[in-house]
């Protein structure tokens, strides 16, 4: 989901005639977040009040550019990890549904699920990491929006992991 909207607003005002879709299972995140985007009269965003899970068996394939994650539930008990969003499934779904040379952007201030992820991408054959410096994923990427999220985490001593996959 997109919490509170803080990132996906941040892309839409920067990004006016692109269109983008934001999944929020949540009635309080897209209470929050539809009279700020009313506000900013974005049109070309649309809300799908769900888990992203579902839209993803319907959009056509190789029909998005850019995925985001950001601090996603890193289920950390040993009988929850199935429970990841990021899994074999799903990078299978991504592989489908981005376009060549399609991103996805994830942050996390878990270092246990940062090594989950890696595992899980590195595994697959049709995405590559995009980092080449420590400081490619110390660091924020370019447009990054601060969320409510990682607020949290910087404020408890937390660090977040930034990461990259280019689908190729």
């Amino acid at each position: 989901g997109f919490g509170g909207g803080e990132h996906l607003l941040s892309i839409a005002k920067k990004n006016k005639k692109i269109g983008i879709i934001g999944c929020e299972p949540y009635l309080n995140g897209v209470a929050m977040f539809l009279p700020r985007l009313v506000k900013e009269n974005l049109g070309r965003v649309r809300v799908f009040m769900d888990d992203a899970r579902i839209l993803f068996e319907v959009l056509p394939d190789l029909s998005i550019s850019k995925l985001f994650l950001l601090f996603p539930d890193p289920w950390p008990k040993t009988r929850h990890k199935r429970r990841r969003f990021i899994n074999r499934e799903n990078i299978k779904i991504f592989e489908r549904i981005l376009k060549l040379d399609g991103l996805i952007y994830i942050a996390t201030d878990v270092n246990e699920y940062a090594k989950h992820v890696l595992e899980n991408f590195n595994n697959q054959a049709g995405f590559e990491w995009l980092a080449e410096t420590a400081s490619d994923w110390r660091n924020p990427w370019k447009d990054w929006e601060e969320t409510r999220y990682f607020s949290k985490a910087k404020r408890s001593g937390r660090k977040t992991t930034f990461m990259i996959f280019r689908k190729i």
